[in-house]
Order: structure tokens, then C-alpha cells, then sequence
């Protein structure tokens, strides 16, 4: 007797409002537990067994398995900020960011740049020094290269996705296609992101995707974005 996968072992498309009884949203198929749990900038996907880097650009250069979650705010004496937190200046110049290297603000109070700490810079994964928001575009092979070589979060074995999974990721109740647990992502035109799978009429080209308007093909050096991905 053939037996059929079970539709409860498939992710949901998102959509949660019905437009007509018996559609998508009204019946809801798909997995019945909590999808996504956030910690920090990692994100674990419950239902295919993966942990994805929430957003790549808040990457902390050189961080270590304790000091790679990033954290954002005002570098204030009230606040207490982990080595490797990145720490938005509150002085001159109060545009830019660093890395806290002492477990908390300075002792004398007042609002001002942080002594004693690193400047924080451009990786492979952000466009600017300035917006940790500034998502970078690379070219395929540079992607799985910076991907492979990526140690985050205390795990070496990042990766790109493949289209499936990276197809996964779509939010069908969404008009973004994004789902909140992902946020910042890239919204001006061309907003693709690579996959690690090549494309099989033509090798020269590989498989990518926009979150609004699910997947399509381009040349491996063409520039795209890109997201990371481990399996659990």
C-alpha cells in the first residue's frame, strides 16, 4: 500500500486570512507548532531542522561563540552591553559603531564614545560601516566561499542555502513575502538572494530568490544578497 507524506510535515505558506471557505487560509495545513524561535541573530526553524543567521549584516568581525550575538543602542553608562555587542556612538561622531570590548558602560557616566574599543568595519556580509541594516551583494562563488569559511555563533558549518530552503522562507500572508522574524531585508529592486544550487538547463546560471516574487536564474557573477544557513 503506497503511503502518502503527510501534509502536517509540510511548512505553512503563511496566509492566515481566508478570502473563501476551503482556501489556504481558512484551513491552515501545515505545521501546528511554533515554526520560529528567536535568539538574538540566529533564527531555528523548527520545522526543517535549520538555524538561519536572522540578519547577515549585523555579523560581528572576528566575534567569538559568546560576543557574535549583535546588539544595537546608545552607548550610556545605564546600560551594561556584552564584549562583542555592537554599540552605536553617542557623541562625536554618534553615526557610526563599536564593538564594546568591556562588559558594560564607562564608570563615569554621561553619554559619550565609548573608550577603548574598536571601530566597527565593512565585512562580506554589509555594504556600509555605517548602516549594520546595509545588506552586501556578492557574486556566487564569493557567497559559498565567505559562507564556507564562516565561523558565527560558535558553529563553522554556515552555509548557503539551497532554493528549497531558501524558498522556504517565503511568508504567502505577507505582500513582502518576509516573514517578522527575518526583518530588514532588502526591499529595492533587484532584492534577490543566491541559493547554493546551480542550475541544471544551464551551469553558468544559478538558482535565486525574491521574497515577493518567489524564484528565478542568474549568471554566478552576477551581485545578489545573501543568507546563511546550518542544519541543526
Amino acid at each position: 500500500m503506497l503511503e502518502l507524506p503527510d501534509i502536517t510535515m509540510l511548512p505553512p505558506t503563511g496566509q492566515t486570512v481566508s478570502y473563501r471557505s476551503g482556501d489556504d487560509g481558512d484551513i491552515r495545513p501545515g505545521w501546528r507548532h511554533p515554526r520560529f524561535t528567536v535568539v538574538g541573530n540566529l533564527v531555528v526553524d523548527a520545522h526543517a531542522g535549520l538555524m538561519w543567521v536572522r540578519q547577515t549584516p549585523l555579523i560581528v568581525p572576528g566575534g567569538t561563540a559568546t560576543a557574535t550575538v549583535a546588539a544595537r543602542g546608545m552607548w550610556l553608562a545605564t546600560n551594561n552591553y556584552a564584549v562583542g555587542d555592537l554599540v552605536q556612538g553617542d557623541g562625536s561622531p554618534n553615526n557610526l559603531f563599536y564593538i564594546a570590548t568591556a562588559p558594560s558602560g564607562p564608570a563615569n557616566g554621561g553619554a559619550h564614545e565609548p573608550p577603548a574599543t574598536t571601530w566597527w568595519t565593512q565585512t562580506p556580509w554589509t555594504a556600509s560601516a555605517a548602516n549594520l541594516t546595509s545588506w552586501s551583494a556578492t557574486a556566487w562563488n564569493t557567497a559559498i566561499d565567505n559562507a564556507n569559511a564562516l565561523v558565527y555563533a560558535g558553529f563553522a558549518d554556515w552555509r548557503l542555502p539551497n532554493i528549497l530552503e531558501l524558498v522556504s522562507l517565503q511568508n504567502f500572508g505577507s505582500a513582502s513575502g518576509v516573514y517578522t522574524e527575518f526583518p530588514n531585508v532588502p526591499t529595492a529592486f533587484p532584492n534577490y538572494f543566491w541559493s547554493a544550487t546551480t542550475c541544471p538547463s544551464d551551469t553558468t546560471l544559478a538558482l535565486c530568490h525574491q521574497p515577493s516574487y518567489n524564484f528565478d536564474t542568474a549568471a554566478k557573477a552576477t551581485s545578489m544578497y545573501v543568507r546563511l544557513v546550518r542544519s541543526l
